[in-house]
């Protein structure tokens, strides 16, 4: 379904429509009375769902749920998205605390690559709503906390508290922290996988 030459204003709730295939929703250019006026999409019972593409809205909060049959996403030019699938997050962060408790490399290093695409995916929708000096802040970002999980300097530090400030201007605190807590679990996954491999062959 295609909405284009429909004013969109207000929450969007499609959770009805359990058959639909293909969402695609439109604003006809980047100023602010040509955008969609969403603050909020609920597809997360839409499960057949196969594609959706947002393009110039004001669409504040997004509803996904499980997608299994997903192939396509894009977001271009939308103001700001907050995903709040917020079950889901729970259910991630309970199985990321099972993992970390168990003492089995293999299953470490899954967690790891499933977080890694998670993050991935994560950063490159928050990516298609920025602009490319956001973008760039956002790659610092990364940078920085990569280096303060592995060295802990004064320096990567004082640049991830400048990079957080900055990119309020486009993201939540709650998501800026949610990029940060992924990328922590990740490097915590990381690092007792590598000991656990170190006592298996000292074994």
């Amino acid at each position: 379904y295609c909405f284009y030459n429909v004013n969109l204003e207000g929450e969007l709730d499609l959770n009805d429509f359990v058959n639909l295939n293909e969402l695609y929703i439109f604003g006809v250019g980047q100023d602010k009375n040509k955008l969609q006026k969403l603050t909020s999409l609920m597809v997360n019972k839409c499960t057949k769902l196969t594609k959706i593409t947002i393009n110039y809205t004001t669409l504040g909060y997004l509803s996904l749920g499980s997608k299994p049959k997903l192939q396509s996403v894009s977001f271009t030019s939308n103001r700001q998205i907050y995903f709040c699938d917020h079950v889901l997050k729970d259910q991630i962060g309970k199985l990321n605390s099972l993992i970390l408790s168990k003492d089995n490399s293999d299953l470490k290093l899954e967690a790891k690559k499933v977080n890694e695409e998670c993050l991935e995916y994560q950063l490159s929708l928050a990516k298609s709503n920025m602009d490319e000096s956001n973008q760039l802040w956002l790659e610092s970002l990364v940078d920085s906390q990569k280096e303060v999980l592995h060295n802990n300097s004064a320096y990567a530090r004082k640049q991830l508290e400048r990079c957080k400030k900055i990119l309020t201007e486009v993201l939540s605190a709650e998501e800026i922290q949610d990029i940060l807590g992924k990328m922590i679990e990740i490097n915590e996954l990381e690092t007792q996988s590598n000991k656990l491999n170190k006592l298996t062959l000292k074994d």
